[in-house]
């Protein structure tokens, strides 16, 4: 019920994330370097800024469309969860979608599993970015639709909220 745009607030949240989650990251990656002697150049560093920034922006396709399903039912912190958990059982988190044909199917559908793969090879198997450049591509594409897809959703939602009169309700 903002007098800004319900975007611009979600964008807004999105960076003060971004910055969070970037400090975090960092703090582990020199945690990594110092003690477990991971070694990490701008040759590889450079290539997972671009993998992880290509990631982001396809989850926050989904994340805003999860605000729009806020609006709608108030409580979503079950779906969230729901969410998080199919992350964590269709990409290659845990263990390889590779252990069932139905993980190893529907893991093409996340992009966490090439971004995650990406990230992999470049630090672990020092492949360069051009190695990977189809999935840099694929990873492109699923941020188009999953953009889309999330702002259309969330303007959608947000439109059956309002008729429904029940946008500020909770």
């Amino acid at each position: 019920m903002p007098p800004t745009n319900p975007i611009v607030v979600l964008l807004g949240k999105t960076l003060a994330e971004f910055v969070y989650a970037t400090v975090n990251v960092t703090l582990q990656a020199v945690i990594a370097t110092i003690f477990l002697g991971l070694t990490l150049t701008v040759a590889k560093i450079l290539p997972v800024l671009l993998i992880v920034l290509l990631l982001l922006i396809g989850f926050y396709g989904f994340a805003i469309a999860f605000a729009g399903f806020t609006l709608l039912i108030k409580e979503v912190h079950g779906w969230v969860h729901t969410l998080e958990w199919v992350f964590y059982l269709f990409s290659p988190i845990r263990y390889p979608v590779e252990v069932s044909p139905v993980t190893k199917a529907l893991s093409t559908l996340v992009p966490l599993t090439y971004a995650l793969v990406a990230i992999r090879g470049i630090i672990l198997l020092n492949k360069n970015i051009m190695n990977l450049w189809q999935i840099v591509l694929l990873l492109i594409g699923m941020d188009v639709i999953l953009i889309t897809a999330g702002y259309l959703t969330f303007i959608y939602l947000e439109k059956k909220t309002k008729q429904q009169g029940t946008i500020s309700q909770y």
